[in-house]
């Protein structure tokens, strides 16, 4: 595998998210169908649309909060879609109110815009815009509304694909080991992760969750969703994207009933591979970035030293925060802790290797909070990340 380039193809990817309006050949615009709209991996973005252009003005609308039907005018390579009726969700403000208090929002998303910037009408990359408004609920600001978007804002880049165009699931065959499903909650009022797991597929339209032990019916539909039947109800994935290169996956995950899609995101899944690790200590000591971040503008990296100790990195524009570690290899995993501030309690964060391309390392990732009385607490659930090898590490 090519590193430079796959890098330099996120980075060129990323770059478009703030490139200006501008025109495309006019059959980027008029191509009604189903299109699926997702992130590039490396900037923190999980969000995900889903859009059935039904016909030139009607449009069925997926986001992470829900779906509604919409209507919509297009001009050039723009579309406006105004919704029949919000998609609402509820959220506790990032931001302290008036009276320096967090204070419960309801979000209501009304319309949303989508400019294609690349590509064709298979594929390509566009801008894609919520508009609504926000109300505080409670607190000293209650009653208050806040608009949020614009038609001509910017908006969040993200690659785009017809979903007649998506990859065969052919080889997501019986004994297939998958990293990146999930059975567990997915509250519709946090859409940045979620705790993520092995699954096997076995014959019979059987599925094997690796943490719980639960064996469910999933099965692919005539569509290419894979759906699962759970104790909460029905969630289905559908598979985007493979990269050429590291064998990275991005799947659609939907809340389903009634055979559709009811709320959507992005996950990055992979294939796991029996011969994936981290090499011996002395190997393993390298200078590692962590991918899901590595485009954004805060991220973090980890320097591990040979001796078992090293530093984690948090970098923003303008900063960078050193904080001191010590890490181990258990098995065929990485474990790191470090001080929470200046202590007692601490980190502990695990790094259990799924695949190994090149200078490129996928795992399922998970962080617990360890108080100093030993309660343990879950602070990041597992997820797939990847972490991309930037050299070796030297202790200062």
């Amino acid at each position: 595998m090519n590193l430079r380039r796959f890098v330099r193809r996120l980075a060129v990817i990323a770059s478009l998210g703030i490139t200006a309006m501008g025109s495309v050949p006019a059959a980027l615009a008029a191509s009604p169908g189903q299109l699926a709209y997702y992130p590039t991996w490396g900037n923190g973005v999980f969000d995900a649309v889903l859009i059935d252009w039904r016909n030139p003005s009607r449009v069925r609308v997926v986001i992470g909060a829900g779906a509604q039907l919409g209507t919509s005018t297009r001009s050039g390579s723009q579309a406006v879609i105004g919704l029949d009726a919000p998609i609402s969700r509820l959220q506790v403000s990032s931001e302290l109110n008036s009276c320096d208090e967090q204070s419960t929002q309801r979000k209501d998303t009304t319309a949303l815009v989508v400019r294609d910037v690349s590509g064709n009408a298979s594929r390509g990359v566009s801008q894609v815009v919520e508009i609504g408004t926000i109300t505080n609920l409670d607190g000293c600001d209650a009653g208050l509304v806040v608009p949020f978007g614009a038609p001509t804002d910017a908006g969040k880049s993200m690659k785009r694909v017809t979903m007649s165009e998506r990859p065969s699931v052919r080889d997501v065959a019986p004994g297939t080991v998958m990293a990146g499903f999930g059975e567990f909650e997915w509250p519709v009022d946090y859409e940045f992760s979620w705790e993520t797991d092995l699954v096997t597929l076995y014959a019979g339209g059987q599925a094997l969750f690796a943490r719980s032990g639960h064996l469910v019916h999933a099965e692919f539909n005539n569509d290419k969703w894979l759906v699962f039947d759970l104790a909460q109800g029905q969630r289905a994935f559908t598979r985007l994207e493979i990269d050429d290169e590291t064998g990275a996956e991005t799947w659609l995950r939907a809340e389903w009933s009634g055979g559709l899609p009811q709320r959507v995101i992005a996950d990055l899944v992979v294939k796991t591979e029996a011969k994936a690790g981290f090499g011996t200590e002395r190997q393993a000591a390298r200078i590692w970035d962590s991918g899901l971040f590595y485009l954004s503008d805060s991220k973090a990296q980890w320097r591990l030293f040979v001796g078992g100790t090293g530093e984690r990195i948090d970098i923003s524009p303008g900063s960078e925060v050193h904080i001191p570690l010590t890490w181990g290899i258990v098995g065929r995993s990485i474990v790191q802790r470090r001080l929470v501030s200046a202590g007692p309690s601490q980190r502990e964060r695990t790094w259990v290797p799924l695949r190994s391309v090149d200078k490129v390392r996928f795992v399922m990732e998970s962080e617990n909070t360890i108080l100093a009385d030993g309660t343990v607490r879950t602070f990041i659930p597992p997820r797939v990340n990847f972490y991309i090898d930037r050299g070796r590490a030297v202790a200062p």
